[in-house]
């Protein structure tokens, strides 16, 4: 078993939120059992406890946003294509925008066209069901939002630009007292590294749509189209940390390349295993998130790196191609066809 395992079963185990479910006396419509019977996709969420056993700061985050978040389904005449769940991230007048996954709109034979004769219906947290018109959709990246008509401005959720940078100077480190969970305010940016505890919330396509929050982990993400595997410097094993640090004592952010993928742009750009990326365009890079959101800017053009590497003795400067991310590159969403 490993620790992922471990702590998981450990945590469902002693959870003090954990309480034993009891029959509705008055059969009240929409929370009996005949209701969680009908409802299979219901059941199989609260197949994993810490989905159905949530502590009070999750279901306080939850309750914060809950009202910004809808459950969509999509028609092709008359049969179903897709459900799922959205998140109301603008309203202006009587005019709101959802951003929700590309896939409910999916042809299921042609998989990268929209499906014939489409009909969007979302349903609010209050049960309300809205036609829904398709402003935008990226099926690469399985997004699409969605625009809906209502009488008055809905809620919104704050959504805040993620900042998943790290400095690795040793001379930082030190002893904190740990701080209880807190609600934040709306800010312009959120410091989230891997281990923090974050929540998925969506919303069940039956009546009465409830909310569904299932609290996790987040964790690094790795591959821009570059043609390589990257992560964090923060992330990097320990002996390439120390290799680099004793030779370039002043670089504590960055990019480190874990894999060069052959034929790719990386390959031709000369980089290599462990090689740290600290300047992309021009610009200081001192994360992932920083690296993608700086691609999209130089999409089909040629852009400078600056590079370290363990065995040179200083930084060196590279060239390479941003390739445009298409349906047919590696990572495209959903996942190839083994």
């Amino acid at each position: 078993m490993n620790y992922d395992s471990y702590k998981r079963e450990w945590v469902e185990a002693f959870t003090p939120w954990k309480r034993e479910p009891k029959e509705d006396p008055d059969n009240s419509p929409g929370f009996s059992s005949d209701y969680e019977s009908f409802n299979p996709k219901r059941q199989r969420f609260y197949l994993h406890a810490q989905n159905k056993h949530l502590d009070i700061y999750t279901k306080m985050a939850a309750l914060k946003a809950s009202t910004s978040i809808v459950s969509l389904e999509s028609y092709s005449g008359k049969e179903e294509i897709f459900q799922c769940s959205g998140t109301i991230i603008e309203s202006v007048d009587t005019s709101s925008i959802i951003l929700t996954t590309a896939s409910l709109l999916r042809c299921s034979k042609v998989r990268n066209s929209i499906a014939d004769d489409i009909k969007v219906i979302v349903h609010l947290f209050d049960g309300r069901a809205f036609d829904g018109h398709i402003e935008a959709y990226d099926f690469h990246y399985n997004v699409a939002a969605i625009r809906i008509q209502s009488e008055f401005p809905l809620p919104i959720a704050s959504l805040a630009h993620l900042n998943d940078s790290i400095m690795i100077r040793p001379s930082q480190l030190r002893v904190t007292e740990e701080k209880s969970f807190q609600l934040r305010p709306h800010s312009n940016s959120f410091d989230l590294i891997p281990g923090d505890s974050v929540i998925a919330l969506g919303r069940f396509n039956k009546k009465p749509y409830d909310i569904m929050a299932a609290p996790g982990e987040f964790r690094q993400p790795r591959r821009p189209w570059l043609g390589m595997e990257v992560t964090n410097l923060y992330a990097a094993d320990l002996e390439i940390l120390e290799r680099i640090i004793s030779k370039f004592p002043e670089v504590m952010e960055g990019i480190v390349v874990e894999e060069v993928i052959p034929g790719g742009s990386a390959e031709f750009a000369g980089l290599k295993h462990n090689d740290v990326i600290i300047q992309f365009g021009g610009r200081k890079v001192r994360s992932f998130l920083e690296l993608f959101h700086d691609m999209w800017k130089h999409v089909g053009e040629s852009v400078e790196l600056v590079v370290i590497r363990a065995s040179a003795d200083v930084p060196l400067h590279l060239t390479m191609v941003v390739d445009e991310a298409t349906s047919d590159k590696l990572y495209s969403w959903p996942l190839w066809e083994v």
